[in-house]
C-alpha cells in the first residue's frame, strides 16, 4: 500500500458496532470496545489499532447520522440499501456493516 487509503465509517452514535453481538472471540480484530460493542467505541478502537498499523498511511473519519444523511452516501443508500454502520474505502461502498478491523485489512493490502 504507497498511497493514502480513505476510510469512512457511517453510523449512529447510540448503536451498536454491527449486527452481530459483542463477545469473546473478538473476530472483528478489536478489543479495546469489549465487551460494550458501542459504535462510537469500536471506532475509536478501530482508529487506533489503523494508526499502529498503518500510520499515516491511512485517513479514518467517522461521520454520525443522527443529524441527517450526508449527500455524499445519500445516492449509495438509495441505489444499495446498505446496512449500518455504512463503510466506504476511497469512496467505495464495502459491504462489511459493521465496524472490523478484520474485514478491512484486505482492503488496505490491495
Amino acid at each position: 500500500m504507497n498511497k493514502t487509503v480513505e476510510i469512512a465509517i457511517f453510523g449512529y452514535a447510540d448503536t451498536e458496532c454491527g449486527p452481530f453481538p459483542c463477545d469473546d472471540t473478538r473476530t472483528c480484530g478489536l478489543a479495546a470496545c469489549h465487551p460494550d460493542g458501542g459504535f462510537q467505541e469500536a471506532c475509536a478502537a478501530l482508529a487506533k489499532i489503523l494508526v499502529k498499523e498503518y500510520g499515516d498511511r491511512v485517513a479514518f473519519r467517522v461521520v454520525l447520522l443522527d443529524d441527517g444523511i450526508p449527500e455524499e452516501i445519500r445516492s449509495l443508500i438509495e441505489e444499495h440499501h446498505p446496512p449500518v454502520p455504512i463503510v466506504l474505502v476511497n469512496g467505495h461502498l464495502v459491504p462489511l456493516g459493521r465496524v472490523s478491523f478484520t474485514h478491512l485489512k484486505k482492503y488496505l493490502s490491495a
